[in-house]
């Protein structure tokens, strides 16, 4: 399993290179959709943490955190991060290497952004707030209770449940 981060950068950088722009509240929702395909598709969940419901619909803290000082406006860069080195006990810098996700990843994550390249931020909020998981928990999530997560099964079901929803396949 790669680091949320490797994947989230590595989406970054595809969408930088393809002319794509983005922001923090659209890489959310895309690595959403890429969770849910691949829960789909019969893998396992692609990140180390789970996303969590949020006012703006799925979120990876982790990767939102990171993405943050970038406000609303687009990302126009992957910047370093930093990570706990427990055998120096001390926090590095890092800068992200595409070289550590395989040809066939970037290739899969480079067509799933190409799929998704015409939604903007707000159209993926719209559809994101329409599943049963975000839905579920609506009232708790506006009265700003934290820490409400995706159930991957729950998902998985959602989404084979609901082919329409599986956005990736098709071009808006």
């Amino acid at each position: 399993m790669l680091e949320s981060m490797d994947i989230a950068d590595y989406f970054v950088l595809s969408s930088l290179n393809q002319n794509i722009e983005i922001n923090n509240l659209k890489l959310q929702k895309l690595l959403y959709y890429f969770y849910a395909m691949n829960l789909v598709n019969g893998n396992e969940n692609p990140f180390h943490e789970k996303f969590e419901k949020w006012q703006y619909g799925p979120v990876l803290p982790s990767v939102y955190h990171s993405y943050k000082q970038f406000g609303g406006y687009d990302i126009v860069e992957v910047p370093k991060h930093f990570r706990f080195n427990s055998r120096k006990d001390e926090f590095e810098s890092y800068q992200f290497d595409e070289s550590i996700l395989s040809e066939n990843i970037r290739e899969s994550i480079d067509a799933f952004i190409r799929n998704l390249s015409n939604y903007g931020p707000f159209d993926l909020v719209e559809k994101t707030h329409s599943h049963d998981e975000w839905k579920k928990d609506e009232p708790l999530i506006n009265m700003g209770i934290k820490n409400l997560e995706y159930d991957d099964v729950a998902t998985k079901e959602f989404f084979k449940d609901n082919p329409e929803e599986q956005i990736w396949t098709s071009q808006s």
